[in-house]
This record gives C-alpha cells, structure tokens and sequence, in this order.
C-alpha cells in the first residue's frame, strides 16, 4: 500500500469517529457537562453518570459533603425524599458522640439550620471504631425542597475550638 493510501484511510477513520461522536452527543447518550436542572436546586453533585433516567436525562448522583469519609453506613440515601417524622440509623466513625449522644440537624440548602436533633448511640460510645446510632428526626413543617441531614459531633463545650465535625447529606424534603 502507498503512502498516499494509508494516510486517506486514516483520515476517514477519525472522520467516521468523530461523526459517530457527535451522533450520540446528539441522542444523549453522552453527557459531558454537570450542569443539569434537577430537583436537588442548588446542591452540588458528582458527576453525571452515563445511565438515563426514564425520560432520557441523564441521572444525577448528589454529593455527601464534609467529612464523608467519616459514615460508614445512614439510613438516608443522598437525594432521597424525606417527610414527616422518620426513624434513622447510621453508623459513623472518628469521635462524633459525647455521652452517647450525637447531633443530627436539618439544614436548607444553604446550610443554615432549620431543625436540631440527637441520636443515641446503640453501641459502645466510647471506642475508636465505627459506632451504630439511632435517632428521630422530625421533617414536618419545613420549606419544601433541597435540604441537607448534617450528622455532627456533639462536643459541648468547645463549638468555636476547631472541633467541629460534620457530615452533610442532600435530601429532598417534601
């Protein structure tokens, strides 16, 4: 094959390739931007996934903020809708209980707080592994919408000494 040959079928295969590309963008079947309208308003989340939803929108997986290495395991799944009173559980490691207690707020989108909490802890308090908790959390008579559940160390005390802990989880009030 001449050289003329080999560079002619290179150049329809990057332009097959890239018409190929530009059709799926075009089906939405790949998505490249974050920027969604969705019902979390303005809670940030990860990155869009390649699966759709039913109505062909790309699905969107909200973000635990702050210290999220520290849960283990919560009742409450990011973006999940939440209403009335409901019973939580959770498991969460790093010193988060004082006296076998834990704060659990609810907090609006911007992160000011609607509604405190506590949760109680089901195991050993005071170890330094993972600890169980249980607790209430009542989400009546709240603004409708994006919301975040913040689970937080309890340190009385010490609120302003750099202590502070938390773990914030979008939700969806309703």
């Amino acid at each position: 094959m001449k050289k003329s040959q080999i560079i002619t079928i290179l150049i329809i295969v990057i332009i097959v390739l890239v018409v190929a590309f530009f059709l799926l963008l075009g089906n939405g079947k790949i998505a490249l931007s974050p920027v969604v309208n969705n019902v979390l308003g303005n809670i940030p989340t990860s990155n869009i996934t390649n699966n759709l939803s039913q109505n062909n929108q790309p699905v969107v997986i909200p973000q635990i903020l702050g210290n999220k290495a520290d849960l283990v395991s919560f009742s409450i799944k990011p973006g999940e809708t939440v209403s009335g009173s409901m019973q939580v559980i959770g498991t969460v490691k790093g010193g988060y209980f004082f006296e076998g207690e834990i704060t659990l707020n609810i907090l609006d989108s911007n992160k000011k707080v609607l509604k405190t909490g506590y949760g109680t802890a089901t195991d050993d308090w005071m170890n330094s592994g993972p600890i169980s908790f249980s607790g209430t959390m009542d989400f009546s008579n709240l603004p409708l919408g994006a919301a975040y559940l913040e689970i937080h160390n309890n340190n009385p005390g010490w609120p302003d000494e750099g202590f502070n802990k938390s773990i914030l989880i979008p939700i969806i009030i309703n």
